[in-house]
């Protein structure tokens, strides 16, 4: 398989590095397979990927969402907050901490 070159952030890198510490791959491949169990979820029929999306654009509370989308909508948040400034991080947490009180 042809690899090409992806930038990730450095805390992404460093988790895959310790996830894949112990076991029989590299740092790629468990970034591969992380890559690959999402798009897995993302196709399952029944899961609300759309769901998902209406909560991170703030038309539908993360309350309402089950175990599997939270968990989803949370690691999509988390990428999100990673690639916005000091001032939309501090918006965002006070959103988070606001629907956490719902």
């Amino acid at each position: 398989m042809k690899r090409q070159t992806t930038r990730i952030s450095s805390d992404l890198a460093s988790q895959a590095q310790h996830s894949s510490q112990g076991s029989s791959i590299s740092r790629n491949d468990q970034l591969e397979r992380w890559i690959r169990t999402g798009r897995a979820i993302e196709r399952i029929p029944d899961f609300g990927a759309h769901r998902v999306e209406s909560t991170l654009r703030g038309q539908l509370n993360p309350s309402e969402l089950d175990r599997f989308e939270r968990a989803v909508y949370e690691a999509q948040f988390e990428a999100l907050l990673n690639r916005v400034s000091d001032d939309q991080k501090l918006y965002y947490q006070h959103l988070r901490e606001h629907a956490a009180k719902l």
